[in-house]
């Protein structure tokens, strides 16, 4: 924020006459320059609200967004429930210090390029997009939607998306589509794990990232050898870890990771992990808090697609040609083909539309009444989410040093906000 009128001189003039114990000259044009300011933003969601905002309202120089003017300079204030009236209050509240430097937008998010915001009214229905898919992202573009206004950016302004898995590699094609409905303006990073927040009592709340390393098959593993089997199967993938030492070889981290016997369909399983933050979080008594155990959480579920294929013109008691049919379905799909920049396929994590198409069982039914076929196709996943930390190693207590961020609760004076998570480390975030 910036002033130059005859009353804000006045006070700063007695500020600096106080401080400096001299006479300052008269300066009409003298200018305030505020610290750049970070903005955070997030839905009205209790899941969100009651975990991340606090921590965000801990940090410095940082301002949420709940609701904005109604016009410019106005008293009255109406909630902001979408980016682009989140844009509008940046750009155009008299009350906002311009230009932003990092505006924070907290959601839920997904590899498969998926963020639980809402974007903008882009079907011009009065009616708010519950998500933001490629393809809102695509309606939004064509529209002019959602582009970040000139008096908002400047030379640091950037936005980072406090979301879960949208920074991987496979998303890339969102995040630049993403960028490209801000106007391709200013950097986008997100996160390539999860996002946690969790409190530490009497202490304040951290921040932390999570793997989510993601094991799919057609069927779920079975049988005297299935840990191993699974073992190995996780083995294979070559997930990526950040480049800090693993005291133990890649075997014995999995086993320790993955429950023997494996868990039913559904039934998730926790497994308590010591971290240790270094340095120490000292609690609103000045203790030292060296550890804790946090956890790694081990999922297993079926998941699916379903769709129908109409217009069956060929002998539908032919087994062969219903299933050459229905891949040809997703072969053909426009939003599934290669060409497209972010295809189905590469959303569900594969590399082709093949390796799709061979990734799922399948079970077709022919409606012989309607002439279609109606497609279900199913695989298994496993989940293994792990707190990122260097110097891994599961059976030991003085390992596994968490990377984290630190916001000390307003009555802890003991406490030192710690920032860790630096959103330029490639291992831990993607930025386009």
């Amino acid at each position: 924020m910036t002033g130059s009128g005859s009353c804000e001189w006045k006070r700063v003039k007695k500020e600096l006459i106080f401080l400096l114990g001299k006479k300052v000259p008269d300066c009409k044009n003298f200018k305030i320059e505020a610290p750049l300011m970070d903005y955070h933003y997030t839905q009205d969601r209790a899941e969100d609200r009651d975990s991340f905002t606090p921590a965000f309202r801990s940090r410095p120089n940082t301002e949420l967004i709940v609701t904005k003017q109604e016009t410019p300079g106005s008293s009255k204030r109406v909630r902001v429930i979408r980016i682009d009236q989140l844009f509008d209050c940046l750009e155009n509240d008299t009350d906002i210090a311009k230009p932003a430097d990092t505006i924070f937008m907290v959601s839920h998010g997904a590899a498969r390029g998926w963020l639980g915001l809402h974007l903008a009214d882009v079907d011009d229905d009065n009616k708010d997009e519950s998500s933001i898919l490629y393809e809102t992202l695509e309606a939004a573009l064509a529209k002019g939607l959602v582009k970040i206004g000139p008096n908002t950016v400047g030379p640091n302004t950037k936005v980072h998306l406090v979301a879960c898995n949208v920074g991987s590699d496979r998303t890339i094609p969102y995040l630049v589509k993403l960028k490209e409905v801000f106007g391709n303006q200013v950097p986008v990073s997100a996160s390539k794990h999860l996002y946690v927040c969790r409190t530490i009592n009497s202490a304040g709340q951290i921040l932390y990232l999570k793997y989510d390393f993601e094991l799919f098959v057609k069927e779920p593993f079975k049988g005297a050898n299935s840990w191993a089997e699974l073992i190995q199967a996780f083995m294979s993938k070559n997930f990526d870890f950040i480049s800090l030492a693993i005291v133990l070889p890649s075997e014995e981290i999995w086993k320790q990771w993955v429950p023997n016997p494996i868990p039913p369909e559904n039934e998730n399983r926790t497994i308590k992990q010591w971290v240790n933050f270094v340095p120490p979080i000292k609690d609103r008594n000045g203790r030292e808090i060296n550890r804790r155990h946090f956890s790694v959480v081990f999922k297993s579920k079926r998941d699916g697609i379903e769709f129908t294929v109409e217009n069956i013109d060929h002998d539908m008691n032919d087994d062969a040609k219903n299933l050459q049919s229905a891949e040809n379905f997703i072969r053909n799909s426009e939003r599934n083909l290669p060409v497209h920049s972010f295809p189905i396929f590469k959303r569900l994590g594969y590399s082709s539309q093949q390796d799709m198409i061979d990734g799922y069982t399948w079970k077709i039914t022919p409606n012989f009444k309607k002439k279609e076929i109606k497609v279900a196709l199913s695989r298994f996943v496993y989940n293994v989410r792990v707190p990122v930390c260097g110097f891994v190693d599961p059976t030991n207590k003085n390992a596994n040093e968490l990377i984290y961020n630190y916001y000390p609760f307003e009555n802890n004076s003991h406490g030192i906000l710690l920032e860790n998570l630096d959103h330029n480390d490639t291992d831990l975030f993607q930025t386009v």
